[in-house]
């Protein structure tokens, strides 16, 4: 996709592109840091003639599945030895009261559960979620009534702790089997993520018609909202550097700032690409004009002593916030191991390879865009996967990148507009982004002569560059419908979805999939 070609199909002409495409607004005054998230975007191959009926298919497309996956357990991943996931069923209303699960709606029917749990020395319940239940039910019932359907509730998520030594595996299958369970599996543990002026190297930025090809961000920077302004783009992952000094103020959502991997490197390259400062040094974001946040995904949930990764419960926590609106974005840094690195989408996680079963982190993104119209975005993964060889649960109505070649002879050895190797495809990936020698901040490779808040790098790469790009580019155009079509009625995701691989530059074929 290119940024022009997307706008001019929202107006016939949007405005002049002059000479020379942007002029810097100075930077941002300097705050104290307050507590609280491409594009060559490759339309993927089949994706490249989209009409108004592909819009009302990807509207179809984006509604949940009626019918649950088969349950099953097809064996043990990396997991807590004491935590377990637990989604009740939809229809149930189960809240914690006294240290236990109660169903007010009197649908779960949780006495199985009772027993079940006799057989181990102890055990312990918390919800999932840090945001209190009174505003998770507001924001479901008003998203049931914005939809017309019913959608999950967040509140049915819990994390359950049991005592040294229980066998968390068996306990979940035990669980699930139960009526009111509608999904249980242990928690995993933490998956591995994937001052000169600089700009001149963000190739990225520049014109489809550049080599190597960009998401012409020079081109929207022109027009109202086109840089991002009035829109929020929260990064959820770790591994962040919010002091900076190409980035300060980044806002927390929520203070989890705890990170397993003890860096500060990955999450920071991500908010460089998504909007660090138009300042005439370092960096220049994608979307500038928007307001970063971040959601960390490791952390304690109330009542719970330790740390665990809850990709779930940060989407939930980070959609409720009130610093989030409609039309904001979501980038959802994470992904999931099928096995021996085998890595796919985070939307995909559980142990049912080859079938997709619902699990908690489908339902909070399927939430999150029900409740605000929020636009989810999320890598396809770095594990080389045929996702067409899976069984999907449904279509979670997420955007899904994969990362494309930035230029022949670069760091891999994929040319420009073709699917880099190492990228996980298939017909659910909607679109790529740059996955190679990508500009940004932190690393230190390219640039660490004035210390930490000052380091950049010219090599980052994977789906994790390429997911940023494409965030960036959609928050520019959420920007720019804010402010040039509506500012009540938000643009909504599966349309932004369904028109950005319509007007994306078509990728070249070899290697196949998308």
């Amino acid at each position: 996709m290119t940024l022009r070609r997307f706008l001019r199909s929202l107006f016939p002409n949007p405005g002049p592109s002059p000479s020379r495409p942007r002029t810097r607004p100075e930077r941002r005054p300097r705050a104290r840091r307050r507590p609280l998230p491409t594009i060559l975007i490759l339309g993927a191959c089949a994706a490249a003639g989209v009409s108004s009926a592909g819009v009302a298919g990807a509207l179809a497309a984006a509604a949940p599945a009626t019918a649950p996956a088969p349950r099953e357990f097809a064996g043990p991943y990396a997991c807590e030895p004491d935590l377990i996931d637990v989604i009740f069923v939809r229809d149930a209303r189960v809240r914690l009261r006294g240290g236990s699960p109660v169903d007010l709606g009197e649908v779960a029917g949780l006495a199985g559960v009772d027993r079940v749990l006799a057989r181990v020395a102890w055990s312990e319940w918390a919800r999932s979620l840090q945001t209190p239940e009174e505003t998770i039910d507001e924001l479901t019932a008003r998203g049931e009534a914005r939809t017309g359907r019913r959608i999950p509730d967040p509140n049915n998520l819990y994390r359950l702790r049991v005592g040294s030594g229980a066998d968390v595996w068996g306990l979940a299958r035990e669980l699930e089997a139960l009526p009111g369970i509608r999904w249980a599996r242990p928690v995993p543990l933490p998956m591995a993520l994937p001052t000169p002026d600089f700009e001149p190297q963000q190739g990225y930025l520049r014109p489809a018609s550049a080599t190597p090809a960009g998401v012409d961000a020079y081109f929207a920077w022109t027009q109202p909202g086109g840089d991002g302004t009035g829109v929020a783009v929260c990064d959820l992952e770790y591994s962040w550097n919010w002091m900076h000094d190409d980035l300060f103020p980044v806002y927390e959502l929520h203070i989890y700032t705890q990170d397993p991997l003890g860096d500060d490197r990955h999450g920071t390259a991500v908010l460089g690409v998504l909007g660090s400062h138009a300042n005439g040094w370092g960096t220049t974001g994608i979307a500038h004009g928007a307001q970063l946040y971040t959601c960390g995904t490791y952390f304690k949930p109330l009542g719970q002593p330790n740390y665990s990764w809850n990709v779930a419960g940060s989407i939930a926590d980070a959609a409720s916030s009130s610093a989030i609106h409609p039309g904001d974005i979501l980038l959802v840094e994470h992904q999931w191991d099928l096995g021996g690195g085998a890595y796919v989408p985070i939307e995909w996680w559980g142990d049912g390879y080859p079938n997709q079963t619902y699990n908690a982190v489908y339902e909070t993104i399927e939430w999150a865009q029900a409740i605000k119209d929020l636009i989810v975005v999320e890598p396809a993964g770095n594990g080389a996967v045929n996702l067409d060889n899976l069984n999907w649960y449904g279509d979670s109505g997420a955007i899904i990148v994969g990362a494309g070649g930035a230029y022949a002879g670069g760091t891999y050895p994929e040319g420009n507009l073709q699917r880099l190797s190492f990228s996980s495809y298939g017909a659910r990936v909607d679109l790529q982004g740059w996955g190679e020698d990508v500009v940004t901040t932190g690393y230190g490779t390219l640039y660490n002569s004035e210390g930490v808040n000052r380091h950049y790098t010219a090599t980052f790469d994977g789906t994790s560059s390429a997911s940023p790009v494409v965030a960036g580019a959609v928050a520019c155009c959420s920007g720019f419908w804010k402010q040039s079509v509506s500012s009540r009625f938000p643009m909504h995701p599966a349309y932004v979805r369904a028109l950005l691989k319509a007007t994306g530059t078509p990728q070249v074929t070899p290697p196949a999939g998308n």
